[in-house]
């Protein structure tokens, strides 16, 4: 059907989905392996993508290096976190799919006018 301005109208849940699996996603790149080569590296393991918003010293640990580290306990190794970062990366993945969700229903109505 389309609205007063001559386009579609996208239904609400496919914004609702496009944000909760962008939530997921991010939460998911919390356990990406970032690679560490010395102690050094240890004592500010930058984490999430795609901009790393999660700080944490994992100086406790005591791996062979070169190593791959992920988000580990936060009640052994509080994070920081960088809210300006944590914003954008939501905003990238939402436009993202937000991107995709607009070209699905294009699509979808491109293919509804032929028949």
């Amino acid at each position: 059907m389309p609205n007063k301005l001559g386009g579609y109208r996208i239904s609400v849940e496919a914004h609702i989905i496009a944000l909760i699996f962008t939530l997921i996603l991010i939460f998911a790149s919390l356990f990406v392996p970032v690679n560490i080569n010395n102690k050094e590296e240890l004592n500010a393991v930058h984490l999430d993508l795609p901009f790393r918003f999660i700080v944490q010293n994992q100086t406790s640990y005591d791996p062979p290096f070169p190593a791959k580290v992920r988000f580990y306990s936060p009640w052994e190794n509080p994070p920081e976190v960088n809210g300006l970062n944590l914003l954008l990366s939501i905003a990238v993945v939402f436009i993202v799919l937000e991107v995709g969700v607009f070209t699905v229903e294009k699509i979808k109505k491109q293919k509804m006018r032929f028949f």
